[in-house]
């Protein structure tokens, strides 16, 4: 019998024209309250903000994790998504913003008492996402509970009560021996270098199916002060994160191919190896954008923003296909000879049919 397409419409990836006026708040419909979501607006010179209906009314900077007062930005939630006031850090107008959102369980999540730390949980496995709302205590080896019912492959941690003037970018992908990512090492929000040795982010310990261990670091565990952890799974069809080795073969036109086995509508890249900024990607018709086939160049600053400078080149731009994505060029960003790549893509078009199976998005 043929299988029936199942559209994960909880994960959204928006590209908004924005052309009302100013005077009064607008709705971007998602087609639901966002639990966490990225903004960023091509041609800035930062890496947008974050926010989500755990987080209250409040949006944090991407590029310095500061809390940003601003009452004509984030003005409310509602049934299909959110509103926004004047304010031109979530939105412009006549200018084009880029939005990514995910959908948990709802509302500020359900409170959980099965970590040493009782906190709200709004999770939902079937995209391989979870966000977990909690006060810290100072203490390290406190636990935290994350609702997706395995192992989180990518964590990150903010803190949503004050500045904490970094967060921490965690990720336990199987095999991470192999790619130079050691037990402890993490990769700050806010720095273009690699990889970074803080055993006090997670206590040195692995997160388990049910439960995320703190140490004490004030990144994640501040006594009073609340945080939030966003957690992400590779799900079939829908999300995949993992490492990939740098190579170029200019003269050959050779360079680095992710299987992800959908089309990536949003990849963040991190080098782990050395210094380099965050490589933020959204698959979408900016303005600016040169698009010729499947290959999608923004020449503008602040693409690649979210922590870590901004820079731009022919060399960050990339190839998309229906079943993963290829780098272009070469250097530190996104292709250095023999470094190691940290990603995590999501899928344009979240589609998957009731055996399971993924499309590829075309």
């Amino acid at each position: 019998m043929p299988y029936a397409p199942d559209f994960r419409n909880d994960l959204k990836i928006l590209d908004a024209n924005e052309n009302s006026g100013s005077s009064a708040a607008n709705t971007i419909n998602v087609g639901f309250k966002p639990s966490f979501a990225h903004t960023y607006q091509p041609g800035k010179s930062n890496g947008g903000y974050f926010f989500g209906e755990p987080f209250g009314l409040k949006i944090i900077d991407a590029d310095a994790d500061t809390l940003v007062d601003d009452a004509n930005a984030l003005t409310g939630y509602v049934a299909n998504g959110f509103t926004h006031g004047t304010s031109t850090k979530l939105s412009t107008n006549n200018a084009q913003t880029v939005y990514a959102c995910w959908k948990g369980s709802g509302n500020t999540g359900a409170v959980n008492t099965t970590g040493s730390i009782t906190a709200n949980v709004s999770s939902n496995a079937s995209i391989g996402f979870s966000v977990t709302k909690y006060t810290g205590t100072g203490s390290a080896g406190d636990t935290i509970p994350h609702g997706l019912g395995k192992k989180p492959e990518v964590i990150l941690f903010k803190c949503t009560s004050s500045a904490t003037g970094q967060g921490a970018f965690c990720a336990e992908i199987p095999n991470r021996d192999q790619m130079n990512f050691a037990n402890g090492d993490i990769m700050r929000t806010t720095q273009n270098g690699g990889k970074f040795q803080d055993t006090n982010v997670l206590n040195s310990t692995d997160p388990t199916k049910t439960l995320i261990t703190l140490g004490n670091s004030s990144r994640v565990n501040d006594s009073g002060k609340t945080y939030l952890a966003v957690c992400w799974k590779s799900i079939k069809g829908i999300v995949k994160a993992g490492y990939y080795t740098g190579f170029s073969q200019s003269d050959k036109n050779i360079t680095p191919f992710v299987y992800t086995g959908f089309k990536p509508g949003l990849i963040i890249i991190k080098n782990v190896t050395s210094s380099a900024a965050w490589n933020i990607q959204y698959l979408l018709n900016h303005t600016g954008y040169q698009n010729t086939g499947k290959r999608f160049t923004n020449p503008k600053d602040g693409e690649y923003g979210w922590g870590g400078g901004t820079s731009h080149s022919d060399a960050k731009s990339m190839f998309i296909f229906s079943n993963g994505f290829r780098v272009c060029g070469s250097g530190g960003p996104r292709n250095d000879q023999g470094k190691q790549y940290f990603y995590i893509a999501f899928a344009h078009e979240a589609l998957v049919s009731t055996n399971n199976i993924p499309t590829t998005g075309v």
